[in-house]
């Protein structure tokens, strides 16, 4: 993904490591704790209980193998630190992965917010996660109807609790004043970016609105 509203969907997917809350600090996902040594090696512990959507164990294994694709493809990826960075990534344990840096780069937490994918399942087909993405998040991919919309449905194993919405349906509407239009008569609940900026006042004296 490349933009927001994509990302918007894969972050229900997938658990990733760290995550940024709505006041900016990172919060630990998948990470259960951190040791640092000598600013340079990143010992990640992985919370034990984590399971994919189709029922597998997320361990250190699948945030090694995710991570490392990071920092071989950095041409495809969107965290560019990884490849820069990171010398080498090794497996401890089932829940201990360490991250090796070449130098010190005080931030580096927070290039690790990418979601973790199951290495069994791309090993075994490269690219079964374009259409039908398998994640450990609080919501598994239902449906994908192309250039038309794409449905989650809640994952209720979800080791952060069970989520509390059956499910989301994500419409694919490419027209900004559609888009629009569908929010005002509430045909669709929450829209982000594809919208003019002229439009700001209106929604904001629409009580049946909420602009964050």
């Amino acid at each position: 993904y490349y933009d927001a509203a994509s990302y918007k969907i894969i972050e229900q997917i997938y658990s990733p490591l760290f995550h940024f809350g709505e006041d900016g600090t990172l919060r630990s996902i998948a990470a259960d704790s951190i040791d640092i040594v000598d600013g340079k090696e990143y010992y990640i512990f992985i919370k034990k209980g984590i399971q994919f959507h189709d029922g597998t164990a997320l361990t250190a294994k699948d945030v090694a193998f995710t991570y490392q694709w990071l920092k071989d493809n950095p041409a495809s990826a969107n965290t560019p630190v990884i490849s820069k960075f990171v010398e080498d990534i090794n497996i401890i344990d089932d829940y201990l992965v360490v991250f090796r840096l070449r130098e010190i780069y005080a931030p580096f937490l927070s290039s690790l917010t990418t979601g973790i994918v199951p290495k069994h399942l791309v090993e075994a087909n490269p690219d079964t996660l374009h259409k039908h993405p398998v994640g450990s998040g609080p919501f598994q991919f239902a449906e994908w109807k192309q250039d038309s919309q794409i449905r989650l449905e809640a994952f209720n194993r979800c080791f952060s609790g069970k989520p509390q919405l059956p499910g989301i349906t994500y419409f694919i509407i490419p027209d900004a004043n559609t888009a629009t239009l569908s929010l005002e008569s509430g045909d669709v609940d929450f829209m982000m970016n594809n919208f003019s900026l002229s439009n700001l006042d209106r929604f904001k004296t629409n009580r049946e609105l909420q602009v964050m």
